[in-house]
C-alpha cells in the first residue's frame, strides 16, 4: 500500500496557515488541515471562511475536531476539501453516523472517521467496509506535541488484520522514534505536526521520514 506523510497544521490566523502550506508544498502528496471549534476540543483554530483567500494545489483533508460535523462539510468542500474526516465520539447515533457519510459524499469528498485513544474499536467497526480511509488518534486531540499512546496501535493491528486494503492514518506524537511503531503494527498515512513545523528545515524533516516509511 502506498506510505505518505502528511503535514498537520493547526493554526489560529492566516498568515500562519499560509506560511505552513507554503513550507510543503511540492513535498508531500497530502496535508493535513486541523479544525477545532473549542467545544469538542478546548483549542480553537481559525475560522474556516479566513482559509479561503489561501490558494493551493495541495490535495488536502480536513480533521474536524468538531462536535457537530455535519454542519461543517459544505464549506469544506468550498474549500476544496478532499477527505472529511469526522470523529466518532461527536456522533449521537449510528442513524447520525450514515448521515454524516452520506453528505460528505454527496459533497463529493472521501469520508473518513476517527477515533480516539479511549474509545473502543468497536464504535467504528460497523463502518469500516464503507470506508478507504480511517483514522486512529495516538494522542487526544487538541494540542500538538503531546506523548505518544502506544496503546492505541492495538487498534491499528486490529483493523489491518480484518481489512488489508484500508489507509490505515495515525495522528499524534508521530516522530523518527514511533513512527516505525505504527508502521510495523500497520498504518500507512503517517500525520505529523510539530516534528516537521517545529523543525528548522521542513524539507529535510519530510525527506527523513520519507525513507523511514519506503
Amino acid at each position: 500500500m502506498k506510505k505518505l506523510i502528511i503535514p498537520a497544521i493547526l493554526s489560529t490566523d492566516k498568515d500562519n496557515y499560509k506560511k505552513k502550506l507554503q513550507q510543503v508544498e511540492g513535498l508531500v502528496e497530502k496535508v493535513q488541515i486541523d479544525v477545532m471549534d473549542g467545544r469538542f476540543v478546548e483549542n480553537k483554530t481559525i475560522p474556516l471562511d479566513k482559509l479561503g483567500a489561501v490558494k493551493t494545489k495541495t490535495y488536502l483533508e480536513f480533521h474536524m475536531m468538531v462536535d457537530a460535523p455535519w454542519a461543517y462539510i459544505p464549506a469544506v468542500a468550498a474549500l476544496g476539501g478532499k477527505t472529511y474526516i469526522f470523529h466518532i465520539e461527536a456522533c449521537h447515533n449510528e442513524k447520525n453516523v450514515h448521515d454524516i457519510l452520506e453528505r460528505i459524499i454527496q459533497y463529493k469528498m472521501q469520508p473518513s472517521i476517527a477515533i480516539n485513544p479511549e474509545t473502543p474499536l468497536k464504535a467504528v467497526l460497523p463502518y469500516l467496509s464503507q470506508l478507504e480511509h480511517v483514522l486512529i488518534m495516538t494522542v487526544r486531540p487538541g494540542q500538538m506535541g503531546q506523548k505518544f499512546i502506544s496503546s492505541a496501535l492495538q487498534k491499528v493491528r486490529a483493523i489491518r488484520r480484518k481489512y488489508s486494503n484500508i489507509n490505515i492514518e495515525v495522528d499524534g506524537g508521530i516522530n523518527d522514534k514511533t513512527l516505525p511503531k505504527a508502521l510495523k503494527a500497520g498504518a500507512n498515512y503517517f500525520v505529523i505536526g510539530s516534528a516537521i513545523y517545529g523543525k528548522e528545515n521542513a524539507e529535510q524533516a519530510i525527506e527523513k521520514y520519507k525513507k523511514i516509511v519506503k
